[in-house]
């Protein structure tokens, strides 16, 4: 059988006629390229900025907590920086101290007897938002505060139960930016980072999800180069879905 004849006896994928007499050969499927598709089971929040619009709260406790120490004349601008650190890096930044004098401010700040709980707010769609991803996901957080501040959040919000794990300040070793908070609690739920998205507010929130390879979400406009951004809660599930799909 010649060039022609043997061209003649092939299929429309150049495999064998069955009528030919010769046998078939299955040819390999050409590669997609494609990346394997991101599926996502476990969603992590950040609690100041996110779950809680607690800035006011925040800003009051720590004038009145430099008060206390003696420290004055903060401007509202420099207190509100604080808000996106830990309460121990908040406290050194604040009053410049040495270490022993930093850790000895933070053992009282700890017990949070001044906080003002009745300026803090829980953004508007939180609840039903967090109701609806629940029975989607296995649901997180992972904050900078201490454990007693989650269980304030807890206690404030009434939506422990929405939530399977949750990563305070005494669970890692190196606070964000690093990975560890958000891998503790990747560990913690049994899945990977590449499942998981994590949803936060500040820079720090975005190098951590970055450094430990889960997807991210900022809530709100202080990320300026994040790549999903949700300004209310009722815009995380579509981008959930959208990460989902991608």
């Amino acid at each position: 059988m010649d060039g022609n004849e043997r061209a003649a006896a092939a299929g429309p994928d150049g495999v064998a006629d069955p009528g030919s007499g010769r046998q078939q050969r299955v040819l390999p499927a050409p590669a997609s390229g494609k990346r394997a598709r991101r599926v996502i089971r476990a969603v992590l929040f950040d609690v100041d900025g996110v779950l809680l619009d607690s800035k006011r709260a925040n800003v009051a406790f720590y004038r009145a907590l430099m008060r206390r120490f003696g420290y004055e004349g903060y401007s509202d601008a420099e207190l509100e920086r604080g808000h996106s650190l830990t309460l121990l890096e908040a406290i050194a930044s604040l009053t410049g101290e040495p270490e022993e004098r930093v850790r000895q401010i933070w053992e009282v700040a700890r017990r949070l007897e001044d906080y003002p709980f009745d300026l803090l707010i829980l953004p508007a769609g939180c609840e039903a938002a967090l109701t609806s991803l629940a029975q989607q996901y296995r649901l997180g957080i992972v904050t900078g505060r201490i454990r007693d501040g989650v269980e304030h959040f807890f206690d404030f919000s009434g939506l422990r139960d929405r939530f399977s794990v949750a990563v305070a300040y005494e669970d890692y070793s190196r606070p964000k930016p690093d990975a560890e908070p958000l891998l503790k609690a990747c560990e913690r739920l049994g899945v990977a980072a590449r499942e998981t998205v994590y949803v936060g507010d500040a820079p720090a929130d975005y190098l951590c999800a970055r450094a430990a390879g889960t997807g991210f979400i900022a809530y709100g406009d202080a990320i300026e180069d994040a790549p999903r951004v949700a300004r209310s809660f009722a815009e995380i599930e579509p981008l959930l879905k959208a990460l989902d799909d991608d």
